[in-house]
């Protein structure tokens, strides 16, 4: 598998922190037990091992030896691998560490981690903090960035930070914690970070600090609380980039804010009846803290639902959703959406200038109304537009009908909206395995579609309808079925039709019956793609065995 295994934050990463089963076959590129590997680490340094019924117990700690004949306070070990089962503990000496990651592993942390002086841990592929993670130490600092950004001289002379302060440094990978942690400082450097319960995390010395890269590589910082608690403005600070316009030349400068309730704050929802309450504030931002299953107990059949906004119900209209909703990787599942009453059909009905991130949707049922020939429907979404994203979403297992051109697999209608990294596996009728109908200023990047058509029905594309044709770029994206009915798409680059038959990719705009291997790095040139694992690429190929696969859902 080369140098490196996938280590984008995942899909499944629930597994890894509900059960402490990473390394799982749902995630093989997460390091499942204690911490492994120990090396070129500094003198004096020991590393005590102890087998318990949950794993192994790990006690380090730093005494006088021939090479240091002191105690040494600040020291360095290098890991092949970290990561604390469920039930397992790392104890640290009062000193302080600098712990490095140098395989290919995310860190998965499902244990407890001790000690008393400041305790870094550094893993350029991402750090997951479980539901089962108990931190406590005397100040913690987590990181992605890059083993040779550190400064790891400033460390061991005089116990100075080795972690960068430029934002473009703080790595390609995300860090999650769903866990506990407790320390007198608190510090994150990560492309995104998501913190599912800030009540969970207590620094004495506030604010948590949280590091991002939200200019160059689209991060965030996105922080759960409970219903009725708030954070204040005062817990969390962001330090992000941002490149000056005047004059043009000047250098990305760091600004840093206090996390605010419209770009960092996310109330939880944990069950159906909390999901479906989001209809009563459709403004607010939203994070799950788990799945959502609408299964009926008394029918084990999916349960009936209302699409989140935009539809009026009986005497009551509901806006379009216009918050922020971070689905954390959990599914929405087992539901359907089959009134005939409903304008906007789907798990939300409509999204104004809505941002919605790492959601997934299965199971679901969604048939759009027909009644008047003007209705929408889609599995996650029946119309977006203005101005809103998509990021890191999937529907898969689903059925959509409705009026032809009108209903998609992800959304029923796009306009001014934007799209990347999402994928369909959907059952169709005459619409879109991607999305129904596109207008001006839709965007669709770093995508894929596997549909079928239902049974009865036929001419289903990946786009059912493009009007006007040049309003719509589609880039880095492939299919296995037809594209379109249009023959010039004047916007639509690097996208392929695959022929499963013959295993081959061809460009949309090429005839049929050519192509080139569709299992090779090298038919897909110019997209974000590697087959080594290496983060930071959009997309995955384990060389002459699979499609492209995106890396968020791995």
């Amino acid at each position: 598998m080369g140098k490196y295994r996938t280590r984008e934050l995942t899909q499944r990463v629930r597994y890894a922190l509900l059960a402490g089963v990473a390394g799982a076959f749902l995630i093989p590129q997460v390091a499942a037990a204690a911490p492994t590997g120990e090396h070129d680490y500094t003198a004096g340094v020991t590393v005590g091992r102890t087998t318990t019924a949950a794993g192994t117990d790990t006690n380090i700690t730093a005494t006088r030896s021939p090479a240091s004949p002191t105690t040494p306070s600040n020291n360095v070990i290098k890991w092949a691998d970290y990561s604390v089962k469920q039930g397992e503990t790392v104890t640290y000496d009062a000193n302080n560490y600098l712990n490095i990651v140098t395989g290919g592993n995310t860190s998965a942390i499902n244990g407890s981690i001790t000690g008393g002086g400041d305790i870094y841990l550094v893993n350029p592929n991402g750090v997951i903090f479980g539901k089962t993670a108990s931190v406590n130490v005397g100040n913690l600092y987590v990181s992605t960035q890059e083993k040779s950004t550190l400064n790891t001289e400033a460390f061991t002379g005089s116990g100075n930070s080795p972690l960068s302060t430029t934002v473009t440094d703080v790595g390609k990978a995300d860090v999650v914690n769903m866990g506990s942690i407790t320390a007198n400082k608190v510090e994150v450097y990560g492309r995104s970070i998501r913190i599912l319960d800030a009540a969970n995390v207590h620094a004495t010395t506030s604010p948590v600090i949280l590091h991002i890269d939200e200019e160059t590589n689209g991060g965030y910082a996105h922080i759960g609380y409970q219903s009725g608690h708030v954070p204040s403005t005062s817990d969390y600070e962001i330090h992000k980039k941002v490149t000056p316009t005047t004059p043009p030349s000047s250098p990305p400068t760091t600004v840093v804010a206090a996390a605010t309730a419209a770009d960092n704050y996310y109330q939880l929802v944990s069950t159906p009846t909390q999901f479906q309450n989001i209809n009563s504030d459709l403004t607010k931002n939203y994070m799950l803290a788990n799945d959502i299953d609408f299964t009926d107990s008394a029918t084990n059949a999916a349960g009936e639902i209302t699409p989140i906004g935009g539809n009026t119900i009986g005497a009551t209209t509901y806006p379009a959703y216009s918050g922020k909703f971070d689905g954390n990787f959990f599914r929405v599942q087992n539901f359907k959406v089959t009134d005939a009453n409903l304008q906007r059909s789907g798990l939300f009905g409509a999204l104004d200038h809505a941002e919605i991130y790492n959601l997934g949707v299965t199971g679901a049922t969604v048939q759009g109304s027909v009644a008047n020939g003007s209705e929408y429907a889609g599995g996650l979404a029946a119309v977006a537009n203005n101005g809103t994203k998509l990021t890191n979403v999937y529907v898969r297992d689903t059925t959509v009908s409705g009026n032809d051109d009108r209903h998609g697999g992800l959304v029923g209608y796009t306009a001014d909206t934007t799209i990347d990294s999402a994928y369909t596996k959907v059952a169709v009728a005459t619409g879109g395995g991607f999305v129904g109908e596109t207008a001006g200023g839709t965007v669709i990047t770093n995508t894929y579609s596997e549909f079928t058509n239902s049974p009865g029905t036929s001419g289903a594309l990946f786009i059912n309808r493009i009007m006007p044709a040049s309003g719509t770029t589609v880039k880095n994206s492939y299919t296995k079925g037809d594209f379109s009915n249009y023959s010039s798409i004047p916007n639509v680059t690097g996208t392929y039709i695959i022929d499963d038959a013959t295993k081959t990719a061809r460009l949309r705009e090429s005839a049929p019956g050519t192509g080139d291997p569709a299992y090779i790095t090298a038919t897909y040139a110019g997209w974000s793609i590697n087959n080594t694992g290496a983060p930071g690429a959009k997309w995955r190929i384990y060389e002459g065995r699979t499609l492209p696969l995106l890396t968020a859902f791995m």
